[in-house]
């Protein structure tokens, strides 16, 4: 619906966003100001997440349109229960108002967390009209419109603005990237697997921190593989690095980024690859992209931007460690799962997503790939699945490819923890998820053909809680599968008619 526009706003301190003419422009917090109201921006020094709106306010970018032209505009938005009805206006300088109602939208996060701030069921909201923009300098506002005070009407993460000209670019890339992603049939059919968080902030069982090298030196691959067996996980996601740069391998690019004290003589990396493929378990990494490449430091509890890490850098540094694993690893990595691309997102909005892909597929063309956008709006359609970072049990689609939520198109995969943090910080943590709850959540994904790994605490020599495994091995003796043994390390066949163990 459109109006014509009576208000006037100041323009935002903040620099210009320069539109893209061929492609699309995210208009994120960082960008802009908030105008009034009670809204307020939730983050932290790393990420400007989301704009919480609260009451009647606006949030206000300034944008510089290199050509005159018509902009589609998608608002990516979460709307709790308590936003349903109100209007949002869309205006951009000297131009007609596009008004839209608010409903609530729909994600995969449990019914009640919508409620926590930042924490969002979010969509993508194409307006029903574009806005015009000539070539220049101008203003574009979000406005929230009669709001009571303290009303949560919506969680703002953004806006994106495509030429119209431009779409059908857009739209032919989309189809490009969805046709060339990986077979996940191996994930679907695996039902669930494993993620294991082993850091340098992992500590033993008698609860102290052992240098990184004591650490690998001590972990014991043949039990914990053993373990991986006895809870019949379909594959393992083992962590490269996480909130530290230390890998538990001798990679050569990562020693000369981050220096050798952050590798390890061991190749605990091949062994794990090795011992899981020899009982037909596949082997994932996980990388914290945002630290590898060092764009992000991280020292003490506090991490900041690298100033020193420009884009060129960026994707140098992230090319030259990617390349030689995956050369070095090959086949035996069946997927990688990439940490932090909301905030490398904001920062590297140009960053070449394409490239990536190909990066990513060296040693193995097969390779699936996961970008980690948290519970926002995936940042780019060439990856392979839906990183699914939902922590705890989910809502669950009726299907593993949905049209609503964050990750629509996107095939989907969820990611949740058995314990009550990802690492393994403490010898104090306990197993928290109940196993009839997880029992009948992974039977409900099983249907949906959706994929779910399970985070499970790790100390320092690869042993778990024996409560967790426990959880794990009742789940293995409900859960029916028919999978196909990987061809990783010579593996070949069926595992019986189905693979469920007493």
């Amino acid at each position: 619906m459109l109006f014509l526009a009576l208000q006037s706003f100041p323009p935002p301190a903040r620099a210009d966003v320069t539109l893209n003419p061929y492609g699309k422009s995210v208009l994120l917090p960082l960008h802009g100001s908030i105008k009034g109201g009670q809204s307020y921006i939730w983050g932290d020094a790393i990420s400007q997440i989301v704009v919480i709106m609260k009451a009647t306010g606006q949030f206000v970018w300034q944008v510089n349109a290199p050509t005159t032209g018509q902009y589609f505009v998608d608002v990516l938005q979460a709307v709790p229960a308590s936003g349903n009805g109100f209007t949002v206006a869309v205006t951009a300088e000297n131009q007609p108002t596009i008004e839209y109602t608010l409903e609530q939208t729909r994600g995969y996060l449990i019914p009640g967390r919508e409620a926590e701030d930042g924490n969002q069921r979010f969509e993508r909201k194409r307006l029903a009209e574009p806005v015009w923009l000539s070539a220049g300098s101008h203003w574009l506002v979000l406005e929230t419109k009669n709001v009571p005070d303290g009303t949560f009407a919506m969680a703002l993460r953004g806006i994106e603005l495509t030429p119209v000209e431009a779409e059908s670019a857009v739209m032919s890339q989309q189809e490009q990237a969805a046709v060339g992603r990986a077979d996940l049939t191996w994930m679907r059919d695996a039902v669930y697997g494993g993620m294991f968080h082993y850091t340098s902030q992992s500590v033993d069982r008698e609860g102290s921190n052992l240098s990184f090298a004591d650490m690998v030196a001590s972990f014991d691959v043949e039990r914990f593989a053993d373990q991986a067996q006895d809870m019949d996980l379909g594959y393992v996601l083992f962590t490269m690095g996480h909130a530290y740069p230390f890998i538990p391998a001798p990679l050569e690019s990562w020693a000369a980024i981050h220096g050798s004290d952050h590798t390890t003589e061991r190749d605990l990396v091949m062994e794990l690859a090795d011992a899981l493929s020899e009982r037909n378990i596949r082997f994932l990494a996980y990388f914290p992209t945002h630290v590898i490449s060092k764009a992000i430091v991280h020292s003490g509890d506090t991490s900041r931007w690298n100033d020193a890490i420009d884009i060129t850098k960026l994707s140098t540094n992230l090319d030259e460690i990617l390349s030689e694993f995956g050369a070095h690893y090959g086949a035996k990595v069946s997927g990688y799962w990439l940490d932090g691309w909301y905030q490398l997102a904001e920062r590297y909005p140009d960053f070449n997503y394409i490239e990536l892909r190909s990066i990513m597929r060296m040693g193995n063309p097969d390779r699936a790939t996961a970008l980690n956008s948290w519970v926002l709006p995936t940042i780019t359609e060439w990856q392979d699945y839906y990183a699914g970072e939902v922590f705890s049990i989910s809502d669950v689609p009726d299907t593993s490819i949905v049209d609503y939520g964050p990750a629509k198109d996107l095939p989907m995969h969820f990611l949740i923890a058995m314990e009550d943090d990802w690492v393994m910080t403490s010898n104090r943590k306990a197993t928290v998820l109940d196993r009839q709850a997880l029992v009948d959540y992974v039977r409900k994904c099983q249907t949906a053909g959706i994929p779910v790994t399970i985070n499970l605490l790790l100390f320092a020599d690869g042993s778990l809680l024996q409560n967790s495994v426990g959880n794990m091995v009742y789940l293995n003796a409900a859960i029916e599968r028919s999978r196909v043994v990987p061809n990783i390390g010579g593996a070949a066949g069926r595992i019986g008619e189905t693979d469920k163990r007493d």
